[in-house]
């Protein structure tokens, strides 16, 4: 971090402990910045964050900033513990830089998929639901319908066997497949039922496992391939991460959760007109745009094309 940065760190916590006694107990830094947790007696909000603003144009500061969001955050990802107060900062040595973000937020705004999706008709979100949790209108819910149809075919058809788990499984099934061991930070807080705890399901293997298990097979079984649209491919997000973890450590948790391919968009990234791409099969495969990166997903794209199987086992691939 800048001196000019740090400088201006220490008027906010400043500031927070002025006006409304807070004490601070983390900071970060981000790419555009960096953000303070304070221990604060009431949550902040918009009129709190206008008044710490009012209270730094008194200060003279040698960066350029904006204090540019706020949110509750729990330390270390405990959420047994207190939640803490957390002030985002965006904060530049120039005034052209800060300029340049403002205008990449509004160019990203227009983008927002959100956005898109409302205006198309296919989809919103509502406060009163929940985040991440879409409303699915008629012309949306057909296109997905439509996608779920041809996905479902071409596992069928790719001797891919269909299932319906459901989407709780008790903390035994978690606790033996060891994600409760591992991964608990990642899940969501258990449901009692009847005295019993139960865990909506991060991952679907435990239970194909389960099925696998519930008779004797021969080695002639082998490969059983089950399939299943997962509740994270039914619009549900099944995540809950508090943590202030680095990027590191939340690549580590998507290679465990055997993620194809994994995409990060930093300002960096952005600036060379692309992305960073981690492959599963791959590793680090660098900064790509969108043409390099659908030449080399390609082969892994014809894979997954769906093929017409015929008696004999012949098959052949069918052009569309």
């Amino acid at each position: 971090m800048s001196i000019n940065k740090k400088q201006l760190m220490d008027l906010l916590t400043e500031a927070v402990w002025e006006l409304y006694a807070g004490v601070l107990v983390f900071h970060g830094i981000t790419e555009t910045g960096f953000y303070c947790d304070f221990d604060l007696s009431e949550p902040i909000n918009p009129a709190k964050i206008n008044a710490l603003n009012d209270w730094l144009h008194d200060k003279p500061v040698a960066c350029f900033y904006e204090l540019s969001g706020f949110s509750g955050a729990y330390l270390d990802g405990d959420a047994s513990r207190k939640m803490l107060q957390r002030i985002y900062v965006t904060a530049f040595d120039s005034r052209d830089d800060l300029r340049k973000h403002r205008e990449k937020l509004l160019k990203a705004a227009e983008h927002d998929h959100k956005r898109i999706g409302s205006l198309l008709g296919l989809f919103s979100t509502s406060e009163d639901i929940g985040q991440g949790l879409p409303l699915w209108y008629p012309k949306g819910a057909t296109v997905r319908f439509l996608l779920e149809q041809f996905s479902q075919a071409a596992h069928l058809l790719n001797g891919y066997q269909w299932v319906y788990p459901p989407h709780i499984g008790r903390s035994e099934l978690w606790k033996t497949s060891g994600h409760l061991e591992n991964f608990r930070d990642a899940m969501y807080n258990p449901i009692t039922i009847e005295d019993e705890e139960y865990y909506l399901k991060p991952i679907n293997c435990p239970f194909h496992f389960v099925i696998y298990n519930s008779q004797l097979r021969s080695y002639r079984d082998l490969p059983m391939r089950l399939a299943e649209f997962g509740i994270k491919k039914m619009g549900l997000r099944v995540e809950a991460d508090y943590s202030d973890t680095h990027m590191r450590e939340k690549i580590k948790r998507f290679e465990a959760e055997k993620i194809p391919y994994i995409f990060v968009v930093g300002d960096k990234d952005v600036d060379a007109n692309g992305f960073s791409v981690r492959s599963r099969r791959h590793g680090n495969l660098g900064v790509m745009n969108l043409d390099s990166l659908s030449e080399h997903i390609k082969d892994d794209i014809e894979q997954g094309k769906p093929k017409y199987i015929f008696e004999g086992g012949r098959s052949f691939d069918k052009d569309y």
